[in-house]
C-alpha cells in the first residue's frame, strides 16, 4: 500500500466510529441540555404562582410588611421545593422587576439594604446549584448576568503620553518669534510701521 493510502486509510479512522458500529450502535442522547421535568412538577410550580398572584399586594411603604412577605417567600419555597427566584419574589411583593431594581439602586424608601440581602441569598443559592451541577451552566449566567450583575469583562488599559507639539512655554511672544522663524523669504514684517498712519505721507 502506497504512502499516499496509508494516510487516507488513517483519516477516515480518525473521523469517528467505524462504518459498521456506526449502524449497529445508537447514539447515546444528550441530557445535560435540559432538566426534564418530573411527572406533576410543572403544575405543582404553577400552582404555586397562581397562589402569589391571587394574594393581597403588600403595603410597599411598611417595611416590616415588604420584609415578612419576602421571608414568607423563602419558607414557601422551602415548603414547596420550589428554587427561588427574582421574578417569583417580585410576584409575591406585587411589584414589578423594575421596581426591586429601583429599590436597591436608588435606596426607594431606604430599602436597599433589604434588597442587598435578598439578593446575595439569592445569588449564594444559585452559585450552589451551578457549582453541584443541578442548574444548566447557560441558563445560571444569564441569571447571573441579569440579577446580580455579573459580565464578562477585558480591561485594556493604554497609556497615552500627550506631548504638547509647540513645548512648555507657549505664550503669544514665543508663538510669534517661532512663527517669524519659519516664515517665507519674501515675508514682509509690517508690524513695525503700525503706529504711522499711512495718509500722513
Amino acid at each position: 500500500m502506497s504512502d499516499e493510502n496509508v494516510n487516507n486509510a488513517e483519516k477516515v479512522e480518525r473521523r469517528g466510529r467505524p462504518k459498521g458500529v456506526r449502524d449497529k450502535v445508537p447514539r447515546k442522547k444528550r441530557t445535560d441540555f435540559t432538566e426534564i421535568a418530573d411527572p406533576g412538577e410543572n403544575s405543582k410550580i404553577t400552582a404555586f404562582h397562581m397562589q402569589m398572584m391571587n394574594m393581597d399586594k403588600v403595603d410597599t411603604s411598611d417595611r416590616s410588611a415588604v420584609e415578612e412577605r419576602i421571608y414568607w417567600y423563602f419558607d414557601q419555597c422551602i415548603r414547596n421545593d420550589i428554587r427561588p427566584g427574582v421574578a417569583g419574589l417580585c410576584l409575591a411583593l406585587g411589584i414589578t422587576r423594575i421596581a426591586w431594581y429601583q429599590w436597591g439602586s436608588e435606596n426607594w424608601r431606604g430599602y436597599s439594604d433589604i434588597v442587598a440581602k435578598t439578593r446575595a441569598v439569592m445569588e449564594s443559592i444559585l452559585e450552589q446549584y451551578m457549582l453541584k451541577n443541578k442548574l444548566n451552566v447557560a441558563a445560571g449566567i444569564f441569571m447571573l448576568k441579569n440579577h446580580f450583575g455579573y459580565r464578562d469583562q477585558t480591561d485594556h488599559l493604554f497609556a497615552v503620553e500627550q506631548k504638547d507639539p509647540l513645548g512648555p512655554t507657549t505664550s503669544t511672544e514665543e508663538l510669534r518669534r517661532r512663527y517669524l522663524e519659519r516664515k517665507a523669504p519674501d515675508y514682509v514684517d509690517d508690524t513695525a510701521d503700525d503706529d504711522e498712519d499711512p495718509q500722513s505721507e
